[in-house]
């Protein structure tokens, strides 16, 4: 008998035996806070057959286990893992939870099933500028990347830290231009940047507030993709 599918929409913490299909748009390793060359967990982001979009995770201790299983841009069939809340602030998704892989969670991958809805929303920087913008959650933004500062040192609570500010236009226009302030700096390579300058480029970043004719954004880099679209 085959399992019944269900929708990412309506995955919750009301119970633990949802089975989802859904394809890996994004995949990538988190860094320890503390120092630690281990990685902090393995997070990703999972879209559904009506884009759909959730955040889930794997702890650190259970890496091991599901690194090697799972690809991004593949489709997989997904059951038997946790569900918590996302989160208030900078959740991934607007999905209010979030996926937690367990020992028990089972991964298969389904060559033949592909879901060809795009991954991205991109949203306009003069409405992160001039709009009033939900900033509980990430959003997309496409432009040109037109500068970057290099590593730049800060200190924050009291512990030195590193940044890279780049600036990105957009259709060419002054009153569409952001600042994106990046802190930490281990999964982008400031020499990355340089060498796409000119080039358009896309990202996840936090809505943040307008500063004049520009905007100052923090964000995870670890999160973040600035590839040729």
């Amino acid at each position: 008998m085959a399992s019944r599918i269900d929708d990412l929409a309506k995955v919750d913490a009301s119970k633990e035996t949802w089975t989802i299909v859904a394809k890996v748009s994004h995949l990538w390793l988190s860094p320890s806070l503390y120092g630690s060359k281990l990685p902090f967990s393995l997070d990703m982001i999972l879209m559904d057959g009506k884009g759909c979009k959730i955040h889930a995770t794997v702890r650190k201790t259970l890496i091991y286990r599901f690194q090697s299983s799972l690809t991004e841009g593949k489709v997989y069939q997904i059951s038997y893992f946790g569900v918590g809340e996302s989160g208030r602030d900078f959740r991934l998704t607007e999905h209010p939870f979030k996926i937690n892989f367990d020992i028990q969670t089972s991964v298969r991958l389904l060559p033949n099933k592909a879901i060809n809805i795009t991954t991205y929303s991109f949203v306009p920087l003069a409405d992160i500028m001039y709009k009033d913008l939900d900033t509980s959650f990430l959003i997309d933004v496409i432009g040109i990347l037109t500068g970057e500062s290099g590593e730049q040192e800060f200190e924050k609570d009291g512990t030195k830290q590193k940044r890279i500010t780049i600036e990105l236009d957009q259709d060419g226009s002054p009153l569409a231009r952001l600042s994106v302030d990046m802190a930490p700096v281990d999964c982008l390579d400031s020499a990355d940047l340089r060498a796409q300058r000119g080039s358009a480029g896309r990202m996840r970043t936090p809505s943040g507030v307008s500063l004049g004719n520009r905007c100052v954004l923090l964000l995870d880099p670890c999160t973040t993709k600035i590839v040729s679209p």
